[in-house]
């Protein structure tokens, strides 16, 4: 059904062409070749910005060598660069994949307390059900996000990698708090997942044009989310050898997600379902082993330092995969726990009867920290955020750790301290110590 669906667009809605300067309709979104061709390495065509100018004032994209994210605004385009700075391209910049229209304000969708991205996309998806699912939306969102985590990336040279391969070593990540700007995306319908991503799709420009790029995560206190609804798609073809020569049934679903959604970090983890090869990889490459407490590790420093005949500092690298736990325990040394890859961790701190969490990795939109601090004598415990992958960190212990100083703690003995804990938190400790 989707082959045939592809080949109804391809034959009835598609225009086809090269230089494409003669204006398009007004309620029409316009693309600039495929995501599917963009996945598998085209990073260059025929189609220029100025040509891109003429097919609306409002979209996204990315430009020759996928040398930055693409934001079009009021009828300019904008640059964002690897470095993290914005510029507004010449016209005869090319354009490997786009997506633009002629914004019209159609419908609004009030937010407020939006906690993360997924939460952005359940609000506009209600609303899309109530206007209709089967057709284009472009958003526009300016408001002061209090948290937002997103992309760009270094161009590449010929011959050119696949997007995820390019995306590895090229991408780079900028994290702001309280930074006022404008959201700029595109929802495709579910039919489309031969010709972009389903879904929404959006990008991020400062107000002082400073800062911009592919959106990983963020947060909105309030906002008016405006959408253009538009019923007509048309779509333009770069007149290239190398374009044709591309197989574009080839399946690159797994590698679009990938690119679409994943963090720096998350893309050297490998393909979905290859972490295992991950851990395995670091296990070797840092001798890790089997800790008491649960999960793996390695030390890697211990300071010349001395005081009371004891190391000042210590360091270790610690691993958990999948569901492993560092199960409840209590050091008389201060910790501080450093995020280096994988999914990030939860870390669960009981000290004078007060219970605390402290989220690990690099998404400040979902709470998370680079490092975390827990003081000597609080009874702690880590688990991954992501039951299906790892995390792997480093820990400073000050003075250094010793064993005399360390203590797992039962879940009795949390029963009898802190008797209103939930079960979920009682498994993460040992049944006895």
């Amino acid at each position: 059904m989707k082959k045939k669906l592809a080949a109804a667009l391809l034959s009835g809605m598609i225009a086809f062409g090269t230089g494409y300067a003669v204006a398009a309709k007004r309620e029409t979104v316009s693309q600039v070749a495929l995501l599917q061709s963009l996945a598998q390495g085209y990073f260059g065509g025929t189609i220029t910005v100025g040509d891109l100018r003429a097919l609306g004032d409002t979209g996204i994209g990315t430009f020759e060598g996928l040398n930055g994210e693409m934001i079009v605004l009021d009828g300019t385009v904008y640059q964002a660069l690897g470095n993290g700075t914005v510029v507004v391209p010449d016209d005869d910049e090319i354009v490997p994949f786009a997506n633009v229209t002629f914004f019209d304000h159609d419908v609004s969708v009030n937010l407020s307390d939006i906690a993360d991205k997924a939460a952005l996309e359940k609000a506009l998806n209600q609303a899309v059900k109530e206007q209709g699912e089967n057709s284009f939306y472009m958003v526009k969102l300016h408001t002061v996000f209090p948290s937002i985590l997103f992309r760009s990336e270094y161009g590449s040279e010929e011959p050119y990698p696949t997007l995820v391969e390019a995306l590895k070593d090229k991408q780079t990540e900028f994290a702001h708090q309280d930074i006022e700007g404008t959201l700029v995306g595109l929802y495709c319908p579910n039919y489309m997942g031969e010709l972009n991503s389903k879904g929404w799709h959006f990008h991020f420009l400062s107000d002082d044009r400073e800062h911009g790029g592919h959106i990983l995560e963020l947060s909105i206190a309030d906002g008016e989310a405006q959408l253009d609804k538009t019923d007509a798609f048309s779509m333009v073809l770069h007149d290239d050898g190398k374009f044709h020569a591309i197989d574009l049934a080839r399946d690159m679903s797994a590698d679009i997600h990938r690119a679409e959604q994943d963090t720096r970090s998350a893309m050297h983890d490998g393909a979905p379902g290859n972490t295992s090869d991950t851990v395995q990889k670091l296990k070797e490459a840092f001798s890790l082993q089997p800790h008491s407490e649960g999960g793996w590790f390695a030390e890697v420093f211990t300071s010349t330092f001395r005081q009371k005949g004891r190391a000042t500092a210590g360091s270790i690298y610690f691993l958990l995969d999948k569901d492993e736990i560092s199960h409840f325990h209590q050091l008389d040394c201060d910790e501080v726990w450093y995020y280096h890859a994988g999914g990030g961790m939860k870390i669960t701190i009981l000290q004078d009867g007060q219970q605390k969490e402290i989220r690990l990795g690099v998404n400040p939109a979902q709470g998370e920290l680079p490092m975390a601090i827990i003081p000597a004598g609080a009874i702690f415990a880590a688990e991954n955020i992501d039951k299906n992958g790892y995390t792997f960190i480093s820990c400073v212990t000050t003075p250094k750790f010793q064993y005399q100083g360390f203590r797992l703690v039962s879940r009795e003995d949390l029963r009898q301290l802190y008797p209103r804990l939930s079960n979920d938190i009682l498994q993460m400790a040992y049944e006895k110590s």
